[in-house]
């Protein structure tokens, strides 16, 4: 199992690079670009892909897989199917989870998560590094707490080493399905 550490430097490398729908740290391609494109018609419809290719490329928990999946910030990922998971996936398979409050410990590698649990990122030294969409890309934004709702640890990463504080199990959420 990988330190939370790596989760953060991974995520750290990946900012500036570019966002697309349904990848996880990949290195984009043309090949790649109409695969996706097929994948999620709806998603891939502006005319600037081209400018990614030869950058690896995520989405929001794509971030997260590619810091599983990769031995390495610039390494090709390894795909492994246990470890697949959407956003609210990730979510369902942490060991602690809850809503964030003014009393959640926010520990560097915490994933966050917006009210529909329909986009994720990694808080780190008060801020958040997160795959915003194709227009951003993986960037790196203030942590403000009214733009997050719930917060997890990843089951894939050891919390164990990271001094900045204690993870906590708070009060747990029922997802509705």
């Amino acid at each position: 199992m990988k330190n939370v550490k790596y989760l953060i430097e991974y995520a750290r490398a990946q900012i500036g690079r570019p966002y697309w729908c349904g990848t996880y740290g990949k290195t984009a391609t043309e090949q790649y670009y109409l695969a996706k494109k097929k994948q999620y018609p709806t998603m891939y419809w502006q005319n600037d892909y081209y400018k990614a290719y030869g950058q690896k490329v995520h989405d929001c928990c794509g971030l997260i897989k590619g810091a599983i999946w990769c031995n390495t910030p610039n390494a090709e990922p390894t795909y492994n199917s246990a470890q697949d998971h959407s956003v609210k996936g990730f979510y369902q398979v942490a060991k602690s989870i809850g809503r964030l409050t003014d009393k959640t410990p926010l520990i560097n590698g915490l994933l966050l998560y917006n009210s529909s649990l329909g986009h994720m990122g990694v808080y780190v030294d008060g801020e958040v590094i997160n795959a915003k969409g194709h227009a951003y890309g993986v960037v790196k934004e203030p942590f403000i707490r009214s733009r997050w709702y719930y917060w997890s640890d990843c089951p894939y990463f050891d919390y164990n080493e990271e001094p900045a504080g204690e993870i906590v199990a708070g009060d747990r959420v029922t997802l509705s399905p």
